[in-house]
């Protein structure tokens, strides 16, 4: 009797200890995730993978990271496309707030409680000969057996934009709104070079300008070209099909 509580004791001291190590790691982390190198290193990771997606050359101003709140925080976010210098680019916000939600810690899934865009700008031109300022991605198909490669797959909780804009050759038309359970993928095709985008929008609540508020819900399929865009939606349970060259 005598010598099991010795062993017991041991093991506890143990656990403690084993305890006080990961809380030791974990602190470590949480610090260097709040250092200027590591925020560096991310901003830097992120511009890369953003021009390999789009395609476009990518700035970004600044990148923050709140480790305990699991919350990133990106402010003036542009990607350039086709377009000259002189107008304005193909997407630009002022900031971005994303709450980040760890889907599965094994497989690395993330998925985000909220996401918040400030003055987002979309920029949408079309020339002359049919083509866009839409720049192409730069990811390289791996085989003939994958002529799709899945560039992204999201969901949001709720999603919020402020004061946004599209702006399609000379029209514009406001973006604000606030959307729950947002879920979308965007994969591109190597043989038919445009982007294919499933996206679905659970509750969409909407004010344009002076009008009365109202709610909405969507599912879309995109096809987006330099030459075209294919919209086929059901808003509401109505359908939608619209096709710009």
């Amino acid at each position: 009797m005598n010598e099991v509580a010795p062993k017991k004791r041991r093991w506890w001291k143990f656990l403690l200890w084993f305890l006080a190590g990961v809380a030791v790691g974990f602190a470590g982390l949480a610090w260097y995730a709040s250092t200027d190198s590591f925020q560096a290193m991310v901003r830097k990771r992120m511009v890369a993978e953003l021009e390999r997606v789009t395609g476009g050359r990518v700035e970004l101003a600044e990148f923050h990271t709140i480790p305990f709140r699991l919350r990133a925080d990106i402010r003036n976010l542009t990607i350039h496309g086709r377009e000259s210098a002189s107008e304005t680019p193909y997407v630009h916000l002022d900031r971005l707030v994303a709450d980040i939600n760890v889907i599965s810690v094994f497989d690395l899934r993330f998925g985000f409680h909220s996401v918040v865009l400030e003055r987002p700008v979309i920029h949408i031109i079309v020339y002359p000969d049919g083509t866009t300022n839409q720049p192409q991605p730069a990811v390289k198909s791996t085989s003939d057996q994958t002529p799709v490669e899945q560039l992204f797959g999201l969901r949001i909780r709720h999603l919020e934009v402020q004061k946004g804009e599209l702006i399609w050759n000379d029209q514009r038309m406001p973006l604000d709104f606030s959307a729950n359970d947002v879920v979308s993928t965007m994969n591109y095709s190597f043989l038919r070079r445009h982007y294919e985008a499933e996206l679905t929008l659970g509750k969409v609540d909407t004010k344009i300008q002076d009008y009365r508020p109202f709610s909405w819900r969507v599912h879309a399929l995109f096809t987006l070209a330099r030459e075209e865009c294919v919209v086929e939606a059901r808003v509401s349970g109505e359908p939608v099909y619209t096709r710009t060259k």
